[in-house]
C-alpha cells in the first residue's frame, strides 16, 4: 500500500531494515515498563479484539519499543528531527499492523487507503499518550526521546504536545487504562465508517460492523473485570470519550505538519505527507 501511494520499494524496505535493526540493538532496558498483552478471561464474540491483541504481539518483533513505556532514566529531550523521525516511524509502523489485519486484507485497496490515512495522526497522538502516562509534564516519543510540554527548543509542537499530554494522557492515567483497552481502542478509531463514504455500501457496513464488534469485546472484557454493570457502561463511555479527544488534537497535528511541510520548518516526505496531509 506505501509503495502504491508515492513511496519507493526500497524506502520502505530501508524503514523497516532500520526499525528492525533498531530493535535489535536496543533490547529493553530493565526500567521499562513492558506492556501487558495477557488476555483477560474471555467470553465467546470476542475474536475481533483477540486478533488486535496478537498483531500487537507480532510488531514486538519489528519495534519492541512502541509497545513499551520507556522509564525516565536517561531522559534525553528531543530535537525537531526526533520528532519527525519517530513521527516516520510510528506510520511505518501503522501501516505493518493494518497488513496484519485479516479483515483489513479483505478490503478494497480504495477502502484500505482511506481508513488508514483518516486514521494516521490519531495513530501518532493515541501512541504517544499512551506511552507517556507515567508522566506528567512530557511525552515519551517511540525513538525513546522525550518531548517537554512547553520546550523551549520545538515550540512549534508545544500546543499539540500539551494537548496530549492535558487531555488524553491525563485521562489515560486517571483511568489506569488497560493494554487490551488501549489495543481495542486503536481498533475502533481505525475501522471509522465515515472514512471510506466513497466506498461500496458493502464495504462500508463491513467497517461498520467491525467496530460495533470491537465496542461490544470491549465492553465483554471490561463486564469480566467489573462488579457491577454500570460500572461497565461508565468505564466503557469513559474510554470511548478519549477518541473524539484524538481526533481533535490529530487535527491540530495535521496543521502543524502542513504547515511545516510549506514553511520548511522540519523534513516531511512524501510518505508522510501521502498520509497526514490530505489531498486537494
Amino acid at each position: 500500500m506505501c509503495v502504491k501511494r508515492g513511496m519507493r520499494t526500497d524506502s520502505v524496505q530501508n524503514e523497516r531494515d532500520t526499525i528492525q535493526q533498531t530493535s535489535e540493538r536496543s533490547p529493553p532496558s530493565n526500567g521499562a515498563i513492558q506492556l501487558s498483552l495477557s488476555n483477560p478471561p474471555s467470553t465467546s464474540g470476542d475474536t475481533q479484539l483477540d486478533r488486535l491483541i496478537t498483531v500487537e504481539g507480532e510488531l514486538r518483533f519489528l519495534r519492541s519499543s512502541v509497545i513499551t513505556k520507556t522509564s525516565d532514566a536517561e531522559r534525553k529531550e528531543a530535537a525537531t528531527r526526533d520528532v519527525t523521525d519517530s513521527m516516520h516511524q510510528q506510520l511505518i509502523l501503522l501501516c505493518e499492523w493494518a497488513k496484519k489485519i485479516e479483515i483489513y486484507n479483505e478490503l478494497s485497496s480504495k477502502t484500505q487507503f482511506a481508513l488508514v490515512t483518516n486514521y494516521a495522526a490519531q495513530h501518532i497522538v493515541l501512541c504517544a499518550a499512551f506511552r507517556s502516562t507515567h508522566l506528567s509534564d512530557s511525552l515519551w516519543l517511540t525513538n525513546d526521546t522525550c518531548l517537554p510540554k512547553d520546550s523551549p527548543t520545538i515550540p512549534d509542537v508545544n500546543r499539540v504536545t500539551g494537548k496530549i499530554i492535558n487531555t488524553i494522557t491525563a485521562s489515560m492515567r486517571k483511568l489506569g487504562i488497560r493494554s487490551y483497552e488501549y489495543i481495542a481502542l486503536k481498533g475502533i478509531a481505525f475501522f471509522d465508517p465515515l472514512a471510506c463514504i466513497n466506498s461500496s455500501q458493502d464495504e462500508i457496513d463491513r467497517v461498520e460492523d467491525i467496530r460495533v464488534q470491537l465496542i461490544q469485546c470491549l465492553e465483554s472484557r471490561i463486564s469480566s473485570e467489573s462488579l457491577s454493570s454500570t460500572s461497565t457502561s461508565i468505564r466503557l463511555s469513559q474510554l470511548l470519550l478519549l477518541l473524539p479527544a484524538a481526533t481533535s488534537v490529530s487535527r491540530d497535528l495535521i496543521e502543524d505538519v502542513h504547515l511545516c511541510k510549506i514553511f520548511g520548518l522540519a523534513d516531511i516526505d512524501l510518505f508522510m505527507s501521502n498520509l497526514l496531509i490530505p489531498s486537494t
